[in-house]
């Protein structure tokens, strides 16, 4: 016997097909039909299509589906261009060119930028959808800053610990009269030492944009 299946589209759609073995009658948003299995198919201007499997019989005859608007199309130009880790609502995106389109759901979504020598970037953008096209200019901050050390005792070793990052030793090298040091920010414990003398040590904090000038070391 045949059946009768309602099919609920919000929004309403443009086209709605419902095929499958035995023909189909259309009236509406109604079908008159044989029981069994059908495809569904929906279509609406600026909206992705739907497509669905179902199963019609006479406890099973009804069905709603909401559609969901395309995506809106969105290119970040970020600078710098290079080692950015880009993430929308806390899930990170396929790493693109500064060229390249992102396809973002329609409505507000958080964006967060990561660059390990940059201060991580955070906004609220909203995606107008609908396969619309929009653009974000960016320009990161640096997260860095210098020390300037000047020590009376010329090649001593200086060693400077970070004491907040997984990499602890940050800087190994010769010290000589005047050595200028860029330090991402964080606080740091600077260590200079020299065969037969005291090791010096200091604890320093460094901002992004600091130019911090240490006093004049002595062993």
């Amino acid at each position: 016997f045949s059946e009768t299946a309602e099919i609920n589209i919000k929004p309403e759609a443009d086209t709605i097909e419902l095929n499958g073995l035995f023909p189909v009658v259309s009236l509406g948003n109604r079908f008159i039909l044989l029981p069994g299995d059908y495809k569904l198919q929906v279509k609406k201007e600026g909206y992705r299509d739907l497509d669905k499997r179902l199963t019609i019989n006479a406890d099973n005859n009804i069905f709603s589906f909401t559609i969901k608007e395309n995506p809106g199309k969105v290119k970040f130009i970020i600078s710098p261009a290079d080692n950015n880790k880009i993430s929308i609502d806390n899930i990170i995106v396929d790493k693109k060119e500064n060229t390249a389109y992102y396809e973002i759901d329609k409505g507000a979504h958080q964006l967060t930028i990561h660059n390990p020598r940059y201060k991580s970037y955070q906004q609220i953008i909203t995606i107008e959808g609908k396969n619309k096209q929009q653009k974000y200019t960016i320009a990161l901050q640096p997260d860095w800053g210098y020390i300037t050390l000047q020590s009376v005792q010329q090649e001593s070793q200086l060693a400077i610990y970070a004491n907040n990052r997984k990499e602890k030793q940050v800087v190994s090298q010769l010290l000589n009269t005047k050595t200028d040091i860029e330090l991402m920010s964080g606080s740091y414990t600077i260590e200079v030492s020299k065969d037969k003398f005291k090791t010096y040590k200091q604890s320093i904090s460094i901002n992004a944009g600091d130019n911090l000038i240490l006093n004049t070391i002595d062993l």
